[in-house]
C-alpha cells in the first residue's frame, strides 16, 4: 500500500470510529483548534503529572479567548526543528515499518489529538510521538522509564485514534537517541477518554475552576484574582482559625530545617577547610564549592559619575513578589 492509500484508510477509520478530522493552515489556527476539547499534552496537567503546568493553566487557556498557555519559546522552537530529523532516525531503524505524516487535528467528543507521525506495520496502525529532552531532564528517561506526563499523551493519541501502539522517539541532551514502545490498553484509554468529557462538562461547560492544588499556577491564579478586590477592609473569618495555626506551625518547622540544614552545611565546610581541599567524595556522593556571581548596576557609582541622571526615569518592575503574611 502507498502512503496516501494508508493515509486515507486511517482518515476513514476515524470518521467511522465517530472522529472528526480538522486540518489547518498555520500556527494561528492550530492554536485555536486545540480549544475544542482537552489535548494530548493537556491531559497529564489535568491528572497531576505534569510538574510544568498544572490544570488550573489547562483551565484558563481554554476558557480564554486568546491563548494564554502555548507560547513557542526558544525550546519548542527547536524541538519543531529537529522533530523530521529524528523522525529520520526512527525510520532508519525500522525499516519495516512506514512512516507518514499527519497534518490535521483529530477530536473525539472533547478530546483532541494531533499527532507527530502515523506508523502502519502492514496490519495495524501505530502513532510515533516524538520529543526532545534537555541535558537537565536527562535522569526522566533513565532505566527505560517514561515521564508520565508523556505516556499520559500517548494513551491519549491511542485512545483518540483507536491506533494499536506507539513509539516515542526522544533525543536527550541533543546527542543521545532513544525510543520507547507502548502498547495499547483499553482501560487506560476508557479512562482517558472518559477524564477528558468529565472535565470539559464540569470545568469548562460550567466555567468551575478545577480543583485546589499546590502548584504555583494555581497560587498565581488566586493572588490574581485577590488583587482585582477593591474592598480592604478586614473580615472576621473564624473557621480559618485551624488552618492558619497549622500554616504557622509548617513555617517554623520551615526555619528550624534551614537553620539545621545551614549548620550542617557549614560542618561540611569546615571539614574542608580543615583538609584543605575544593571537593570532597563520600561514597557516591561528590561536594564542590560552587560560586556564582550575579551582576547589578551600582548605582552610588553611576549618579556620583552622573549627577545630573534621574534614575527614576530608568526604574521598571522587573518582577513583583505577592505572598500572604500570618503575624
Amino acid at each position: 500500500m502507498k502512503a496516501l492509500e494508508i493515509t486515507n484508510k486511517f482518515i476513514k477509520e476515524l470518521r467511522n470510529n465517530g472522529c472528526i478530522i480538522q486540518s489547518y493552515k498555520n500556527k494561528d489556527e492550530w492554536l485555536q483548534k486545540r480549544k475544542l476539547g482537552i489535548g494530548g499534552s493537556d491531559i497529564g496537567s489535568i491528572l497531576g503529572f505534569n510538574k510544568y503546568r498544572s490544570a488550573i493553566d489547562v483551565w484558563q487557556d481554554k476558557i480564554s479567548p486568546e491563548d494564554k498557555s502555548v507560547e513557542f519559546k526558544e525550546v519548542m522552537h527547536w524541538g519543531i526543528k529537529l522533530e523530521p530529523i529524528i523522525a529520520e532516525e526512527f525510520k532508519e531503524k525500522h525499516k519495516e515499518l512506514q512512516i507518514m505524516n499527519v497534518n490535521q487535528i483529530i477530536t473525539k467528543d472533547k478530546s483532541v489529538a494531533n499527532i507527530d507521525r502515523l506508523i502502519w506495520d502492514g496490519e495495524n496502525y501505530g502513532i510515533l510521538e516524538i520529543k526532545t529532552a534537555g541535558t537537565f531532564s536527562k535522569d526522566q528517561w533513565e532505566d527505560g522509564e517514561i515521564p508520565q506526563s508523556y505516556y499520559c499523551q500517548v494513551v491519549h493519541y491511542l485512545a483518540v485514534t483507536g491506533a494499536k501502539y506507539a513509539y516515542i522517539a526522544v533525543l536527550v541532551g541533543g546527542q543521545e537517541y532513544k525510543e520507547f514502545f507502548i502498547e495499547r490498553k483499553e482501560e487506560e484509554c476508557k479512562y482517558i477518554l472518559n477524564t477528558c468529557n468529565e472535565w470539559w462538562t464540569n470545568h469548562i461547560e460550567k466555567e468551575i475552576p478545577p480543583t485546589l492544588d499546590e502548584s504555583d499556577s494555581y497560587n498565581k491564579y488566586l493572588i490574581e484574582k485577590i488583587l482585582r478586590i477593591e474592598n480592604d477592609t478586614p473580615m472576621e473569618i473564624p473557621y480559618l482559625f485551624d488552618k492558619v495555626t497549622e500554616y504557622k506551625d509548617i513555617n517554623k518547622k520551615i526555619k528550624e530545617l534551614e537553620s539545621g540544614k545551614k549548620l550542617l552545611s557549614n560542618e561540611i565546610l569546615n571539614e574542608m577547610v580543615e583538609n584543605q581541599v575544593k571537593k570532597v567524595i563520600v561514597d557516591k556522593f561528590k561536594i564542590n564549592l560552587i560560586s556564582k556571581a550575579t551582576k547589578a548596576i551600582d548605582y552610588d557609582l553611576l549618579k556620583e559619575d552622573y549627577p545630573d541622571l534621574d534614575l527614576a526615569e530608568y526604574e521598571k518592575i522587573k518582577s513583583q513578589s505577592n505572598y500572604i503574611t500570618i503575624r
